[in-house]
């Protein structure tokens, strides 16, 4: 293969997964046949063109790579059972399928500074566009987003309009973009992005308190549980130096009470709760451990009118990320996708917390409170966060540490 070639083939395959990524939606047309394509493309250039540095990653995160493989078969396998295999199935079916094998060529991609560079300035471009068009969007009702849903009037305050649409349409937001946020700010923090850009310590506090502004725009209480949650755990790492927390107390205090203020005040009235959440999770698990088929599940775009409960409002899944995978795809999906969590959370672990970077764990502490109350990887913007999650933390982790920040003695 000529070298330019070799070197444009990769950055093009790049900007159409991540333009794919971005654009489509859990609301969208389906993305399910070019990310099949997307995938094989992947694989089978890697696996020709570096197949030692292939199955070197697959060897050393055999574990991870050994679960996003039986989850993917086992969602196809769900998905075949549930619907006849005929002209137009692959687009019924679910995106994550081909989602997971984008892993290793996404991982490896990335391996090239200028590649990782560019899908930074990506992610960063997307995190200003939403950190400035939803409080415009909650406040005047202008629809910015490129989602297709409408904005929900709902007043709130100074807030008018449930910002990016729907009430669905918000968990969108804290599925991918919240995070983004956090996969962008922490590798600059880092210093793993540019030689010569490194945000410093309370430049990297203040972004994550601003952040709050969009996520309360939002009127999601599980966004705002996960960004107050992340803005913490942000600054507690940067406690280290004593005249920097004696600065910032007062800061804390007030964005703690605001915090409190906003979830009474927007987040109370109009809002579902455990009343309607509780009983549909209950019903799916039983539903789901009742099925004789409990392996293999229902299929995920199964429409079932017996799912739906008398006198509550009608709800299409369990607000739970693990009930429904276990209802959606089977008891082995679900051993496959915990698998897949233990290899992420040891690799997050061994190749960051242990080395003192912790922003993997702030991006998974902003989704967990929405995957925990409303649907998580069946959504195709959740899937995609823990797609590009896991391709960057494994380019990092092969790659050597850069020297911490410097801290002012305290």
């Amino acid at each position: 293969m000529k070298p330019l070639l070799k070197a444009l083939l990769p950055s093009l395959w790049l900007a159409l997964f991540v333009g794919v990524c971005l654009s489509r939606s859990s609301v969208g047309p389906s993305a399910t046949p070019l990310l099949c394509w997307l995938a094989a493309t992947g694989m089978a250039y890697v696996g020709l063109t570096s197949p030692g540095q292939l199955w070197a990653l697959l060897a050393r995160y055999r574990l991870l790579f050994g679960a996003l493989a039986a989850l993917s078969l086992c969602i196809v396998a769900a998905e075949a059972l549930a619907w006849p295999v005929a002209p137009g199935w692959l687009a019924r079916l679910p995106p994550q399928a081909a989602l997971l094998w984008c892993v290793p060529p996404l991982a490896l991609f990335l391996l090239n500074q200028q590649r990782l560079q560019a899908v930074m300035v990506v992610f960063g471009a997307v995190c200003v566009w939403h950190l400035v068009a939803m409080p415009i969007e909650a406040v005047y009702g202008l629809k910015l987003g490129w989602h297709p849903l409408a904005l929900l009037p709902r007043v709130a305050g100074p807030l008018n309009f449930q910002a990016s649409g729907l009430a669905s349409q918000a968990y969108f937001f804290t599925g991918l973009f919240l995070a983004m946020f956090y996969m962008v700010s922490g590798p600059l923090h880092a210093g793993r992005v540019f030689k010569k850009l490194r945000l410093s310590g309370p430049v990297l506090v203040g972004l994550t308190a601003l952040w709050l502004v969009p996520v309360a725009a939002v009127q999601s209480r599980s966004a705002l549980a996960g960004a107050l949650l992340a803005c913490l755990l942000t600054l507690a790492a940067q406690l280290r130096d004593r005249r920097f927390l004696r600065m910032l107390w007062p800061v804390v205090v007030v964005a703690l009470l605001a915090g409190l203020g906003f979830y009474w005040f927007l987040f109370s009235a109009n809002k579902t709760g455990l009343d309607l959440r509780l009983p549909y999770l209950q019903h799916y698990f039983v539903a789901a451990l009742q099925w004789p088929y409990v392996l293999t599940g229902h299929g995920f775009l199964l429409a079932d009118a017996s799912m739906l409960l008398p006198g509550l409002t009608p709800v299409g899944h369990s607000h739970n990320d693990l009930v429904q995978i276990l209802y959606s795809w089977g008891l082995l999906a679900l051993l496959a996708y915990l698998a897949f969590w233990a290899g992420l959370l040891r690799l997050v672990s061994a190749g960051f917390v242990k080395k003192g970077e912790y922003w993997p764990v702030y991006a998974l502490v902003a989704v967990l409170p929405g995957m925990v109350t409303d649907l998580g990887f069946q959504l195709f913007e959740k899937a995609t966060f823990l797609v590009f999650l896991t391709a960057l933390c494994l380019a990092f982790d092969q790659q050597p540490a850069k020297a911490p920040p410097p801290t002012t003695p305290p």
